[in-house]
């Protein structure tokens, strides 16, 4: 199994419980809009209930959504040459943050995998502090975490 993929095994659980039907959602909590396979509507700047290949989230595919996660996510960040499992965290958080964010906490954590986690932890909690409407979500991404963490840790150790 490549880096990809096992960044992928980390992905499909986190993101959609590996779901046959790809977890599709449409929650009010979630800024991002409709998801499904964990690719949310508005990841391509314009929200519109499609892929930014101009399918329909609800009708994605999982060939397309790893697709999109392997050009836009991995291969844009050059995680291929990322030591793992630092490449495994930094995936999870271009895939669950903003671009921008994502690539001030990947510099600001030195490219320590476990301080990456904690840096993710902290925007969090001032995501939720900041807007209200998102502290429903807080559990959900310290769980998140949690087991990024473990994930890991178990690569880490393999």
């Amino acid at each position: 199994m490549n880096k990809f993929q096992t960044a992928m095994g980390f992905i499909a659980e986190a993101e959609w419980g590996k779901r046959p039907d790809g977890g599709y959602t449409n929650l009010k909590s979630d800024l991002g809009g409709s998801t499904k396979f964990g690719i949310s509507d508005l990841r391509d700047g314009v929200k519109d209930d499609r892929s930014s290949g101009g399918t329909p989230i609800k009708d994605l595919t999982l060939e397309q959504a790893m697709e999109i996660y392997r050009r836009d996510y991995w291969d844009l960040n050059g995680l291929e040459k990322v030591q793992t499992p630092l490449c495994i965290a930094v995936f999870d958080m271009f895939v669950n943050m903003r671009r921008d964010t994502s690539q001030r906490l990947w510099k600001e954590s030195g490219g320590d995998w476990e301080r990456l986690i904690q840096l993710r932890k902290d925007q969090y909690g001032r995501i939720a502090s900041k807007y209200p409407g998102q502290q429903v979500n807080l559990p959900g991404w310290m769980n998140r975490m949690n087991n990024l963490w473990k994930f890991c840790k178990i690569i880490e150790q393999s």
